[in-house]
């Protein structure tokens, strides 16, 4: 077991979103990337999550998410978990990621509930579960109702938690967002944002 492996079998502390850096011409900065990944990892944090908000992946396609897991896996070099975001609106797509996700070397995804359309707390369940199950990578649920639209009650964290495919390991990380990881699989365990002028950025 790698020591990436060992530590998202117990994952805990510090695990920052990392963004996504852009050159002025609007293209990925990969050497800017593995930088921050060596400066993050080095820091001492005990894993990295890529695409998703903070990693700008409504502004990334399939390709530049995958240039940008693949850049942070090699730099990290196996020292702690990269965990992949893979949100999208639609199973399909999220699952062609979490392939994508696999093959860049990501030891994890990561998944808020569909977004944009108005679900049932039905259809946000047969989704975690199908993703879970699609998925060769373990699956975190990030419950973001603020930002997605579609929360997981308590209740409804507890019905997935009742499923045989996930851990009981649930966290919160701040008032309207919870974790829940799938254990499905063994668990092996400078930027500007690119539609806004440098000058705007945040």
């Amino acid at each position: 077991m790698s020591s990436s492996e060992q530590s998202l079998a117990e994952l805990r502390g510090i695990v920052p979103a990392i963004v996504t850096p852009f050159d002025e011409a609007g293209n990925l900065d990969l050497a800017t990337l593995a930088a921050l990944t060596e400066s993050l990892v080095a820091g001492g944090v005990h894993a990295i999550m890529a695409t998703g908000g903070t990693g700008e992946f409504p502004h990334l396609d399939a390709s530049e998410r995958l240039e940008v897991l693949r850049t942070i896996a090699e730099a990290a070099g196996g020292r702690v978990p990269v965990i992949a975001g893979t949100a999208t609106c639609d199973l399909r797509q999220t699952l062609r990621l979490a392939e994508d996700a696999a093959e860049a070397g990501a030891d994890a995804i990561i998944s808020v509930p569909p977004y944009y359309f108005p679900l049932p707390g039905v259809a946000l369940i047969d989704y975690f579960t199908k993703l879970a199950a699609g998925s060769s990578l373990p699956l975190f649920v990030y419950n973001n109702p603020l930002y997605t639209g579609n929360g997981l009650t308590p209740q409804q964290l507890v019905e997935l938690l009742a499923l045989p495919m996930w851990s009981a390991s649930s966290r919160a990380t701040t008032t309207s967002g919870s974790w829940l990881r799938s254990s499905t699989r063994p668990t092996c365990s400078a930027c500007t944002r690119r539609s806004l002028p440098a000058s705007t950025a945040s």
